[in-house]
C-alpha cells in the first residue's frame, strides 16, 4: 500500500494585513482553518489542532538547508510564514492563487513524507 503524502503550500508574508487577506481568501475558498499553520503561531494559540501540524511547522526538519535558512532569516526580520495543508485534489491551484495575491516571496509547494 502507498504511504500517504502530505502536500503543503508555503508562503511568506511581510505584514499582518497581507496575511489576514490571504487567510480570509483561503477560508472563503473552503480551506478549513485547521489546514492553516501560522509560523510563528498567534499568541495564545497552538499551531493548528493536530499533532501533524506541529511536525509540519518545524520546517527546519523537512526543508532543504538553504530554504530553511532563508525562511529563518525572514522570520528573524519580522515576517510570518503561512503553511497550508492541501488536503483535497483540485485545491492546490486555488490555494496557490490566493497565496500569490498577497505573498511577499511567492508560493512554494512541497510533498512531505515518503
Amino acid at each position: 500500500m502507498d504511504k500517504y503524502r502530505t502536500r503543503v503550500a508555503l508562503s511568506v508574508f511581510e505584514n499582518a494585513a497581507d496575511l489576514a487577506l490571504a487567510v480570509r481568501g483561503l477560508k472563503a475558498a473552503g480551506i478549513a482553518p485547521e489546514h492553516l499553520i501560522r509560523i510563528p503561531p498567534e499568541a495564545g494559540t497552538s499551531v493548528a489542532g493536530d499533532p501533524q501540524a506541529g511536525a509540519i511547522a518545524k520546517f527546519t526538519d523537512w526543508a532543504p538547508p538553504r530554504m530553511a535558512a532563508d525562511l529563518a532569516a525572514a522570520l528573524a526580520a519580522g515576517a510570518t510564514i503561512l503553511i497550508v495543508v492541501v488536503g483535497a485534489p483540485g485545491t492546490e491551484q486555488t490555494v496557490s492563487r490566493v497565496l500569490l495575491e498577497s505573498s511577499a516571496l511567492g508560493v512554494q509547494l512541497h510533498d512531505l513524507g515518503s
